[in-house]
């Protein structure tokens, strides 16, 4: 968070903010996610402090409640490409494939093509036996990032599969 947006909240608010802030850092995420929660109830239209929240308890395996966090945040600032990202890895360890699926084409219509977006997409579209979109996903990523083993190799494998299908 910039300083122009701490500015705006003054006084206790914005010390709890800094003080969160570093929790977060220091890898303390309960802590931060208290405080967060206090910030929340002082300042309830802060779309920053849930997304914050959601990431503190993202990193404490709480995917069910980051995801809420996340959706309220992008409500409040449905334009935050960031936040639809984390809401949709959160959406994946919760197996909601479908809307997670929604983020990352939302995700990409915010920033643009994307090479890991378009991976995740194929991923997912693999798991749920969906193998020629997997594969067009898959392709697309590839052409974005040339230089990633990872995508190269999956690609590899997915043509290899499509082959020997017959599809």
């Amino acid at each position: 968070m910039s300083n122009i947006q701490r500015d705006r909240y003054p006084g206790d608010l914005e010390e709890r903010l800094a003080q969160a802030d570093r929790l977060d850092e220091a890898g303390d995420y309960a802590g931060s996610e208290e405080i967060y929660s206090h910030v929340i109830l002082q300042a309830p239209s802060l779309p920053f402090a849930y997304a914050k929240r959601g990431y503190a308890r993202e990193r404490q395996k709480k995917y069910r409640s980051a995801a809420e966090d996340y959706s309220v945040a992008i409500a409040k600032k449905p334009d935050s490409p960031v936040t639809t990202w984390r809401r949709a890895l959160c959406f994946e360890h919760l197996d909601r494939l479908e809307e997670a699926k929604a983020d990352y084409r939302r995700y990409m219509e915010l920033k643009g093509p994307d090479a890991e977006a378009l991976f995740a997409l194929s991923l997912i579209n693999s798991f749920q036996r969906q193998d020629r979109e997997a594969l067009n996903l898959c392709e697309q990523a590839a052409l974005l990032a040339p230089e990633d083993e990872v995508i190269q190799q999956r690609l590899e494998r997915l043509r290899s599969a499509e082959y020997a299908q017959g599809v």
